[in-house]
């Protein structure tokens, strides 16, 4: 029986540079007795898709006895001192 799924938060540096990667761990709890499939899609906040970091959705499969994926999100650089700013992942 599936009880739980979550996605930890993230904190992530925009730096001045490239890109840099929000990586979200997505966790089974408990794990996985059966495949299973989760669906995310990021959603804006303070932060906005295409601006301050790329919109991203997909799938992640789980085998048998999985409890753990990594999904990552690509955060743009930015050169404007601003607030932290956030996006979710759902």
């Amino acid at each position: 029986c599936l009880t739980g799924i979550s996605a930890g938060p993230v904190i992530v540096n925009e730096g001045t540079g490239g890109t840099t990667n929000a990586v979200f761990t997505i966790t089974l709890n408990p794990p996985a007795t059966a495949p299973v499939s989760v669906a995310y899609a990021t959603a804006d906040d303070s932060a906005v898709a295409g601006q301050d970091y790329t919109a991203s959705s997909g799938t992640v499969n789980f085998a048998i006895g999985e409890s753990s994926k990594p999904v990552s999100v690509p955060v743009n650089p930015d050169l404007v001192d601003e607030p932290a700013e956030r996006f979710f992942l759902n």
